[in-house]
């Protein structure tokens, strides 16, 4: 994979209305533009915003994105985004995260249907999200796996795998 950074960075400033509906003004910022500056210009845009708009701005969001222009090119023949494994986290609160891959690989599935976490590409995803610094949306530590399946995007709980829980 090779990554080249998007030209510029998106800002989204999402609005809600009196009867809660939700929308959103977007912008563009060029990619070299550093994290904190763009957190000031959104803001300042949002502002602005606020002084043409009933409704009311309830998040700013900036994202800074990078395309593999290769990967167009390798998609895998019958690879499926229904077919997704799920993992299971938990946070350092005691809350669960889930956590979706599209297009799961058949290799990473067991017969049963759970993922086994032996399997070194699965071990090296779970050891970044426990040990690499990331957290749930409240800012808690991912600090254990508690399932790996394999489900499908609309899987009702009857439609998923028996074997699916790997442990606390």
């Amino acid at each position: 994979m090779a990554f080249a950074t998007e030209p510029v960075a998106t800002v989204v400033i999402g609005l809600v209305d009196a009867s809660g509906s939700r929308s959103k003004v977007t912008g563009h910022l060029p990619s070299a533009t550093l994290a904190a500056t763009a957190i000031t210009r959104a803001e300042a845009l949002a502002a602005l915003v606020v002084a043409l708009t009933d409704a009311e701005v309830e998040t700013v969001s900036i994202t800074y994105g990078a395309t593999d222009a290769a990967s167009a090119d390798a998609i895998f023949p019958g690879a499926s985004i229904e077919e997704q494994g799920r993992f299971v986290l938990q946070t350092a609160a005691g809350k669960r995260v889930k956590i979706n891959i599209p297009a799961i690989k058949d290799a990473v599935v067991d017969q049963a249907g759970a993922i086994p976490l032996t399997d070194a590409d699965v071990t090296a995803f779970l050891n970044e999200l426990t040990t690499g610094g990331w957290c749930d949306s409240n800012g808690s530590d991912l600090v254990a796996t508690n399932q790996a399946y394999k489900g499908y995007r609309n899987s009702t709980r009857k439609m998923l795998p028996s074997s699916r829980t790997v442990g606390v």
